[in-house]
C-alpha cells in the first residue's frame, strides 16, 4: 500500500481539514472565470521570466562572463524592456 491509503485502501487527504479550510479562500479566488479567462490567449509568460530569457541570451550561463559584462548585459537588458515597453 502507498503511504497515503488509509485502512481498506481508501486514500486519505493530503492536508488536514483546517488547513483546506484556510487555504479554500485561495482556491475559490484563483478559479474565477475572469481570472482564467486571461489565460486562454496563451500569453501568460510573467515579465521577469522575459527579461530574464533575454539577460541570458547577451550573457551565456555556459561561459563564464566576468561582473562587469553581467552588469553591461542587465543594462542592456532593461533598457531594451523598458524601451519596448514604452512604444506599446
Amino acid at each position: 500500500m502507498s503511504r497515503n491509503s488509509g485502512q481498506n485502501g481508501f486514500n486519505r487527504p493530503f492536508i488536514k481539514s483546517q488547513r483546506a479550510i484556510e487555504l479554500s479562500p485561495t482556491f475559490t479566488w484563483f478559479s474565477k472565470d475572469d481570472l482564467l479567462s486571461r489565460c486562454l490567449k496563451g500569453m501568460t509568460q510573467n515579465q521577469n521570466e522575459a527579461v530574464n530569457g533575454q539577460l541570458w541570451s547577451e550573457c551565456s550561463k555556459t561561459k563564464f562572463c566576468g561582473a562587469r559584462r553581467v552588469r553591461i548585459a542587465a543594462c542592456e537588458t532593461i533598457a531594451v524592456f523598458n524601451t519596448g515597453a514604452a512604444r506599446q
